[in-house]
């Protein structure tokens, strides 16, 4: 019996020892797993947070980078952070070291519960601001939006479309990033994201278009016809273009061209040129001082050039733009021959004591002058022609004997000459101290005459 005893104690302790073992076996794998698992959860959770501090996105314009921004520059990492945290238990959170220090029953606990696996997340917005973006937009040169218009050029209007700009809608690009930010997929694998700001509606829309302008050609003219004003001036009386009559010259076509009524036009200058065709009116000079002067001794024909004045209308009424206009007139002499005094010439004006000389258009003497003395010595009026220049000539008469430098003759024993015994010229010196019907003119001036008349100028003395 004892030998029996002892043989069943020795089995006991065989069993014993073997169980032992074994639980310690399977504790010791399971704490392997344990910390196996671990790592991997802590892996996931420290790349979650690892890329989410490292994620940038690229806002470019048209293609081109503008800066790359990170969560925290978006304010949106520190609350995306938290969020991770809290997908994760605070064991799953330890690190290796700090799990493998814990306690076996705590490492086999959380062996034997649910763990984290693969997670994604969206970004915590509560913080999300674009002040980066926005202020790095903003240092960009940006035109502003044209509107679409309409414009009058070369006789013809033109609608011209508007042109888009490049000034931000801030309302639109915060809202635009606000939801790209907010789609992005926070995960392991997360890619750096590119934001093409062009992609949402974010400049500044030109404010009238073609569409919605209602540009119309023929109210654009009655506004324009509304402010013209054409007058012509037929040697005198003025003729004013304006209201109804420009409206009934004037129209629109559907192109924009501008369109003359040829028969209103026709018959407006055929209506004038009865009214102010003249015949055998005194020839309309005009002289330096005195504006235009009717010249009673030169008798001519005037008539409306109206070839002439209907192009120089249609030309002005095309350029829609107010002017002044002088009527071109033919003049015929006595002879029916084309007439006028212009480009060479000397005129005396008496009334003023003025002479002046043109030559080829050019001023080349303008000066005050002692002219005949009324009362029996009054200098001749008429159209003459210089003839017979000579210097340092004695002139001689009943009551005279003179010496003068320059002398161009105009008329028998009357001419232009200097006079250097006079020391006032102009004015009323001539109405006492007159001379004997010669032109009495300053040396220096006379000179410069003298140089440049030649024979055959017409000299208008009136």
């Amino acid at each position: 019996m004892k030998k029996k005893h002892l043989f069943l104690l020795a089995a006991a302790a065989i069993i014993l020892v073997t169980a032992v073992t074994t639980a310690v076996a399977v504790t010791s794998r399971d704490v392997r797993r344990a910390a196996q698992e671990h790592a991997a959860v802590f892996a996931v959770y420290r790349e979650l947070r690892e890329r989410a501090e490292a994620f940038t996105m690229t806002v470019t314009e048209n293609s081109e980078a503008v800066g790359r921004y990170t969560f925290a520059d978006l304010g949106v990492l520190e609350g995306t952070l938290t969020t991770i945290d809290a997908l994760f238990s605070e064991t799953e959170r330890l690190t290796p070291e700090e799990f493998d220090a814990l306690p076996l029953r705590e490492k086999l606990a959380w062996h034997d519960a649910a763990h984290t696996s693969a997670v994604t997340l969206l970004p915590d917005m509560r913080g999300f601001h674009t002040e980066p973006v926005l202020r790095d937009l903003g240092s960009a040169a940006r035109e502003p939006a044209q509107d679409a218009r309409l414009s009058f050029s070369d006789g013809a209007y033109q609608i011209h479309a508007e042109v888009p700009g490049t000034v931000l809608r801030e309302d639109v690009v915060r809202r635009a990033l606000n939801r790209f930010v907010a789609e992005l997929t926070v995960s392991q694998e997360m890619p750096d994201a590119v934001f093409e700001l062009t992609d949402c509606d974010c400049y500044i829309p030109p404010e009238v278009t073609v569409e919605n302008g209602g540009f119309d050609f023929t109210e654009a003219l009655a506004q324009d016809l509304s402010a013209l004003c054409i007058t012509v001036d037929f040697h005198g009386t003025v003729e004013t273009l304006a209201g109804e009559t420009l409206f009934d010259l004037l129209s629109a076509g559907s192109d924009g061209r501008l369109l003359v009524n040829g028969d209103a036009l026709d018959a407006l200058v055929a209506g004038w040129a009865e009214t102010y065709n003249a015949y055998g009116t005194p020839y309309l000079f005009p002289s330096y001082a005195g504006g235009v002067v009717p010249i009673d001794f030169l008798p001519c024909d005037y008539e409306v050039k109206t070839g002439e004045l209907r192009r120089l209308l249609e030309t002005q009424l095309r350029s829609l733009e107010s002017a002044d206009l002088i009527a071109p007139f033919d003049c015929r002499d006595a002879n029916g021959e084309p007439f006028a005094i212009a480009d060479t010439y000397v005129e005396v004006d008496i009334t003023n004591q003025q002479l002046t000389y043109y030559q080829d258009g050019e001023l080349i003497v303008h000066t005050d002058v002692v002219t005949g003395r009324p009362g029996g010595y009054k200098t001749p009026t008429g159209l003459y022609s210089s003839h017979d220049k000579q210097v340092n000539r004695w002139l001689i008469g009943e009551d005279y004997c003179v010496f003068v430098k320059y002398w161009v003759r105009v008329s028998g024993h009357y001419g232009l000459h200097d006079a250097s015994w006079r020391t006032k010229f102009g004015g009323e010196n001539y109405i006492r101290n007159g001379s004997h019907g010669c032109v009495n003119i300053p040396e220096e001036a006379m000179a410069v005459l003298y140089e440049h008349i030649t024979d055959g100028t017409p000299v208008l003395i009136f």
